[in-house]
């Protein structure tokens, strides 16, 4: 990365929060549901229906779901 001269800038703001990267959805529900995941801890999804994870009515949406694993 360069720095561009002659682009800094000032905002007032009240809250700044920075996205920093995905580092896959929390484990703790995964695990009480049994859901498989891969090294990544992204929840893993039945091929055929990218919602359906392999437990029953249970579906990987929001950030899981750009980030899926097909079996």
């Amino acid at each position: 990365m360069n720095e561009v001269p002659g682009t800094d800038k000032i905002y007032k703001v009240d809250l700044v929060l920075l996205a920093m990267g995905f580092l896959g959805p929390e484990r703790y529900v995964a695990n009480q549901l049994d859901l498989p995941l891969d090294a990544r801890s992204n929840i893993e999804t039945v091929k055929s229906d990218i919602y359906h994870t392999p437990v029953s009515n249970v579906f990987a949406a929001g950030g899981t779901y750009y980030y899926i694993v097909y079996k």
